[in-house]
């Protein structure tokens, strides 16, 4: 099992949109559905330049605590069966 296979989330509640630009402190990212979002720049990875692919995902505070709890069962198990 890969790190991305044990930390990445269900996507169920995600949008991939492209940054089309940045001006006046905001980025504007087009989702593939052709809606746009404007995002504040600077809360944004540092690396992020136009043409960058961006991942926007929703979540509500049970449903990170569920990732949370799955995160560190999957993470036991697989130590659990290395020592065996």
């Amino acid at each position: 099992m890969s790190a991305n296979e044990i930390t990445r989330p269900p996507d169920s509640f995600a949008q991939t949109g492209v940054v089309e630009k940045l001006e006046g402190g905001l980025a504007v990212i087009r989702l593939g559905d052709n809606q746009e979002v404007r995002w504040p720049a600077d809360q944004l990875p540092p690396s992020t330049v136009v043409g960058s692919e961006i991942r926007l995902r929703l979540s509500t505070q049970d449903s990170e605590q569920a990732e949370r709890d799955e995160l560190a069962k999957t993470i036991l198990n697989r130590i659990l069966q290395n020592k065996a």
